[in-house]
């Protein structure tokens, strides 16, 4: 049960023991900047297939996300981002899902194969180097800082 267990945030916001973090920001600024925005048309096909194929999956433009484990958010997270130890509500929706197939989408597949990719994510399948990310669609509570991003 994903409740149960620590998951880890990456913040460029300096965060404090009980701050919580509301979902949907990354759909938020996806939405706002339209299709100006590097990752646009990728979340509008892994948003087709989730609401046509996996409905009952949370969206990832509503949700908060979080590692799995400290050293994923170690390496996803940017110089001068800080790391947190964070806790979900207990009716909070969550996904388990391998972030890898993300970037194994973007590697000169054609859309048939690409389609299936996004499949295999949704489906909560893992990759032969999974990165696990924690979709939430409810809040995330800050209960500690752990670390810092790589520096410049």
């Amino acid at each position: 049960d994903a409740r149960l267990v620590s998951y880890y945030y990456c913040s460029e916001i300096p965060l404090t023991t009980g701050d919580v973090v509301s979902p949907g920001r990354w759909g938020q600024t996806i939405v706002a900047t339209g299709p100006d925005h590097d990752f646009y048309y990728r979340e509008l096909v892994w948003e087709q297939v989730r609401a046509t194929e996996f409905p009952g999956r949370p969206s990832r433009m509503d949700c908060a996300f979080a590692f799995q484990s400290e050293a994923s958010a170690l390496t996803w997270a940017e110089s001068g981002e800080r790391i947190y130890a964070v806790s979900v509500g207990p009716e909070s929706p969550t996904f388990l899902a391998d972030m890898t197939w993300i970037t194994v989408a973007r590697q000169g597949h054609g859309f048939a194969d690409v389609l299936e990719i996004v499949r295999r994510y949704w489906r909560g399948e893992a990759s032969g180097h999974p990165a696990i990310e924690l979709l939430v669609a409810g809040d995330l509570k800050i209960d500690r800082e752990v670390g810092a991003g790589k520096a410049a």
